[in-house]
């Protein structure tokens, strides 16, 4: 998952601000949040002010002068490299040091908190106390002669540190290599620390089943290839490519490859002199597979484009017996994939494979061709305010006293901020729009609220999850500062419910729902707009009135418990295309303007049969901007063949006054067809010019 948990305080708004965007804090989903300060750190300030205080105390001691040395590169860019136990610190969690960056080193294997075990030893995270930024600990047996990984990561601007030290015979990382291999293990242990990767990997993210489209499925492709263009740009060969180890990140569109045990420079490869390949089953060549002489045979470049094309394979997958890719909906575009990643990447030949300019230029096509089809595919956010949901399920002083009093005693349990600040949506959904029955607000106190039975609160909050999980994002909107662990909070359990929560949320002034989200609104940059739709997602929001207030570019949407989740997708949908269709329809009417005007030389039967057609394509949505280009070229090629329609006069400017005005900034001069056509297609360009 993305760190963004470095945010944690808001600056005021001044009088004259209505809204703020800040960052939205996250966190690694292995991370607890039991475990964090309100600040989203491991650490409080005292505490990491005394540690840094101890390990300079430490650092000045003849004991560790020995490692003011050049590193392993013979660089002098590491004077310093330590990790200190806690009990040395007398600290919560250990502490490795580089030069004057500290890591609090995070639980592990014990806490099921470690990112992952295996023969290379196993991974855990660390935080670091300063900034609060996350990064990676991988802790192995020491490299053997012919490994570069940290020298790739540093190539890649990945790497944070390494140092050798001497493992515990107790610590988890002996315990990792016992378990895969009982006679022989290492005291020695290698400690690298490295950037955090963003996302998720494919593998979790197939196992998820999400629903993608097929324009999000080819996105995630050419990020990967993308990704992997980073690493021969600086002339590596990863050696291990497999679903495991690229991570996609839905927010930033940006895939990232890692673990580079296996990694190798080009075009020299003096490694593995006395060992047989590693690969991942499933992803290594047939040339790496069938050799001869495993010892003596190489990764190559075509090697690593073959694992992509497996890659690619694997992630398409629906199951483990799917063999054509069939997460892709649309048929054609399905096959043309499959047979390019199945019998091309992953071609038996390795002279006979694409190289990865063509296969990136292959797949930037195919998205391209999904990204101009009408109606034109736009990102739908959902916008929460939270100060909606804050309602309820706080006991109050008065709620405790009435119970101690003798009084119905209210229950009071241990609950999430999640269901502390959906409780509100509940009671609208379960209720309806009676929302003060049986609970008073009060933004001072809290509010005393008796619990409704569990399968009603269950229900409305399954209906409000499914509902945000048909958007492509999910803000938010808050009145109130809540500390970044509150944030967090929210957005790991969204998120554990498949939930995609965005990077952002705004705080505003006003206090309505309808005025936050008009606050909003006044805030939304016009050019991202245009490629992103947003939805004021409430239980209890007054949907006309608001609607009468808001600017179209959000819509209100208001779930009730018996919305039919079909239908809200469908209502999504249309608003989603609402543009595109008004447009569309703009030229549509312009163009049988036209035809009504000309009815010979056959003119008419031209236009007429290209509106049928792109009317035809567009329904089943398959209409692309390059289509309706072409069908405007042909009547106007048409046009100028016909000759006779050149001296008759065109009026249009009476006909399209009502319609959103494709000819508002057109000379009232126009006078002839072939300037009315000349217009129809600048503007259609400028439109197509505008989704780009």
């Amino acid at each position: 998952m993305n760190d963004r948990s470095g945010v944690s305080k808001v600056n005021q708004l001044s009088s004259s601000q209505k809204i703020k965007e800040i960052v939205m804090p996250s966190v690694h989903v292995n991370v607890k949040l039991n475990d964090l300060n309100q600040d989203g750190r491991l650490l409080t300030k005292p505490q990491v002010e005394e540690v840094i205080k101890k390990v300079s105390a430490i650092r000045d001691t003849s004991q560790y002068a020995h490692l003011k040395k050049k590193d392993v590169f013979n660089r002098v860019s590491l004077s310093y490299a330590q990790r200190f136990k806690k009990s040395e610190l007398q600290s919560n969690y250990g502490v490795i040091v580089f030069e004057d960056n500290y890591y609090a080193v995070y639980r592990g294997v014990k806490q099921d908190c470690h990112l992952g075990s295996g023969g290379f030893g196993y991974a855990k995270l660390v935080q670091n106390i300063e900034t609060g930024e996350w990064a990676v600990l991988k802790l192995s047996a020491p490299r053997a002669k012919g490994s570069h990984e940290y020298e790739m990561l540093d190539r890649l601007g990945l790497a944070v540190g390494q140092l050798e030290r001497v493992a515990s015979l107790g610590s988890e990382y002996v315990k990792a290599q016992q378990r895969e291999h009982p006679s022989f293990y290492m005291l020695s242990q290698h400690n690298m620390v490295m950037k955090l990767a963003p996302g998720q990997s494919l593998q979790s993210l197939r196992a998820a089943n999400k629903k993608l489209t097929d324009i999000q499925l080819l996105q995630v492709i050419v990020a990967t290839l993308k990704a992997y263009e980073v690493l021969q740009k600086k002339n590596i060969i990863h050696g291990d490519l497999s679903d495991n180890n690229i991570f996609y990140d839905f927010i930033a569109n940006k895939a990232t490859v890692i673990d580079f045990g296996n990694a190798n420079k080009k075009p020299i490869l003096p490694a593995f002199e006395k060992n047989e390949l590693i690969f991942t089953p499933g992803y290594a060549a047939p040339e790496l597979l069938h050799a001869k002489n495993k010892k003596k045979n190489r990764y190559t470049v075509e090697s690593d484009i073959y694992a992509l094309g497996a890659v690619i394979q694997s992630f398409l997958k629906k199951d483990d017996e799917d063999r054509h890719c069939q997460r892709i909906i649309d048929p054609k575009l399905r096959e043309t994939v499959r047979m390019f990643a199945r019998f091309t990447m992953c071609h038996e030949k390795r002279n006979c494979r694409p190289t990865l300019a063509d296969a990136i230029h292959f797949f930037e096509q195919a998205l391209q061709q999904q990204l101009n089809m009408l109606p034109k595919p736009v990102q739908k956010i959902a916008v929460i305010s939270l100060d909606e949901y804050r309602v309820g399920l706080i006991a109050t002083a008065d709620a405790i006293s009435h119970s101690s009093s003798g009084k119905e005693k209210v229950v009071e349990e241990e609950y999430s901020l999640l269901t502390r600040l959906f409780l509100g949506v509940r009671r609208a959904l379960i209720d309806g729009d009676d929302t003060n029955a049986g609970c008073e607000p009060d933004n001072q106190a809290g509010v005393q609220c008796m619990l409704a039975d569990e399968a009603s609160v269950a229900a409305a909050h399954m209906k409000l999850v499914d509902s945000l999980k048909l958007f492509d994002q999910v803000w938010f909107v808050d009145s109130a500062h809540h500390s970044t662990k509150e944030y967090l909070q929210l957005s790991q359990e969204l998120a554990s419910s498949g939930v995609l929560v965005g990077n952002k949320c705004f705080i505003t002034s006003e206090l309505d729902v309808g005025g936050q989200l008009m606050a909003f609104a006044d805030h939304l940059n016009p050019v991202v707009h245009q490629l992103n739709k947003y939805y004021g997602v409430s239980a209890r929001l007054d949907q006309d009135s608001v609607e009468r207030l808001l600017p179209t570019s959000v819509c209100p949407i208001a779930i009730r418990q018996d919305a039919d989740l079909n239908d809200l997708a469908y209502a999504l949908e249309c608003f989603s295309a609402s543009d595109i269709g008004k447009e569309y329809e703009t030229i549509k009417v312009s163009l049988s303007s036209l035809a009504d005007q000309y009815q010979t030389a056959g003119i008419s039967d031209i236009f007429n049969t290209a509106i049928k057609e792109m009317d035809e394509q567009y329904a089943l949505g398959k209409l692309s901007f390059s289509e309706v280009n072409q069908r405007l070229d042909t009547i106007q090629q048409a046009a100028k063949e016909a000759g006779k329609i050149s001296d008759q006069k065109v009026s249009l400017q009476g006909q399209l006054v009502k319609h959103h005005s494709l000819f508002a900034k057109k000379s009232q001069s126009m006078r002839d067809a072939e300037a009315a056509l000349a217009a129809i297609q600048s503007q259609f360009n400028s439109w197509a010019a505008s989704y780009s």
